[in-house]
């Protein structure tokens, strides 16, 4: 829908005003190979993280090639000034918890394919979007990454060109393609595994509704990771004390 084209920020949000309000203001970014985010999405306080300034990145915007990715910057922390911009859709408002983040992303900008914990309202605010999509049934052909990783929602497959060779039940995976126009949101429940590729210079606002562990959408994506995990525990003695010791430093 264009329920977000009443905003301010429909209209206000270039790279001009946005470098004029908070082009100052130090952000984390990933560095971009061919378009590509090296490291993990919401890396605050990881090396993988580099810390510039939002002008920096605005260069995305006007058409600039994609170096930098800056994806799932909170708003509220980093841009508080950008919060009277524009107004929180009524499903998150009726949500115990929200957090509201701010994506920067250039042409040709691919990000991985992964699933949230959290349940997702995407809303693009300049630039085109395109959203591949897979229900969570699909994930046996989707390669996820191993449950002892650290990104065990993340799949070692890139939909946008896919390895059949590697990866060869990837051919027989159902999904979907969406593409979000200005002005246009996208709800994306827990455990929908999704690739976001930007197709034209984009801002985007997303909103975090919080997360039910006892929730059957969300135990549906605990309890075959826990079993997985358990059974390469057992299967490898050695992931077994590497497992402990990764924890064990983590603390």
């Amino acid at each position: 829908n264009g329920a977000s084209r009443n905003w301010n920020a429909f209209s206000a949000w270039t790279a001009d005003y946005l470098e004029e309000k908070v082009g100052s203001v130090k952000v984390p970014v990933l560095a971009t190979v061919k378009g590509k985010p090296v490291g993990r999405f919401f890396y605050e306080g990881t090396s993988e993280a580099t810390q510039v300034e939002l002008r920096e990145c605005l260069g995305l915007l006007r058409g600039g090639r994609p170096v930098v990715y800056m994806a799932g910057v909170p708003i509220a922390e980093y841009f508080p000034s950008l919060l009277e911009d524009f107004q929180t859709p009524e499903v998150v408002k009726n949500a115990k918890y929200s957090k509201t983040q701010i994506w920067i992303s250039g042409s040709n900008s691919i990000g991985p394919l992964h699933y949230d914990l959290e349940n997702n309202v995407h809303a693009v605010i300049k630039g085109k979007k395109r959203f591949r999509l897979f229900d969570f049934q699909q994930t046996p052909r989707l390669y996820a990454n191993s449950v002892l990783s650290f990104s065990p929602q993340y799949s070692q497959i890139s939909p946008d060109k896919p390895d059949y060779e590697r990866f060869p039940k990837f051919r027989e995976a159902t999904g979907y393609d969406v593409t979000l126009q200005p002005g246009e949101m996208i709800y994306m429940p827990t455990g929908l595994w999704h690739q976001v590729e930007t197709l034209e210079p984009s801002i985007a606002i997303n909103f975090w509704l919080g997360r039910n562990l006892l929730k059957v959408s969300t135990l549906r994506l605990l309890f075959p990771m826990t079993v997985a995990g358990i059974a390469e525990l057992i299967a490898s003695p050695a992931k077994l004390w590497r497992y402990f010791l990764v924890s064990y430093t983590h603390l």
